[in-house]
């Protein structure tokens, strides 16, 4: 795979397409530790969404998706801790006004809930975009 590839630009016809690894963590409940937050131009309209995040260089989706992991909530698990791909899919959506078609491998982990999530490691745009780890 590759990594993230601007296909346009904001306002632009063509889409950003990029591709990702995301991860769905469950603790020993069943329960699933998602983001919340908002659309840049829709604040008005909040979501739960997945962990993750573009690759890197060279990185595969389960490395991108280990290291959003640990930068998007602090809770580090290795690659090979991640199950799946449970899920692989292209999904299209509006961000910032900005089209995006996204490929996207999702996986699954197991954490303990004494595990605490921790937003401290999400990049400028992230922090302006989401309110809570739950």
């Amino acid at each position: 795979m590759a990594s993230s590839v601007a296909m346009g630009s904001p306002g632009a016809a063509c889409p950003w397409e990029r591709w990702t690894g995301r991860v769905i963590p469950f603790d020993e409940q069943g329960r699933a530790l998602l983001m919340h937050g908002h659309e840049p131009h829709r604040p008005e309209q909040p979501y739960w969404f997945s962990i993750g995040g573009a690759l890197e260089g060279d990185e595969d989706a389960r490395r991108a998706a280990s290291r959003k992991l640990f930068e998007e909530t602090g809770v580090r698990l290795s690659p090979e801790e991640l199950h799946g791909p449970v899920l692989d899919e292209t999904v299209e959506f509006s961000c910032a006004g900005v089209r995006v078609v996204q490929h996207q491998e999702v996986f699954s982990c197991r954490l303990t809930s004494s595990i605490a999530p921790t937003l401290d490691g999400l990049e400028a745009a992230e922090m302006a975009t989401v309110d809570a780890a739950q």
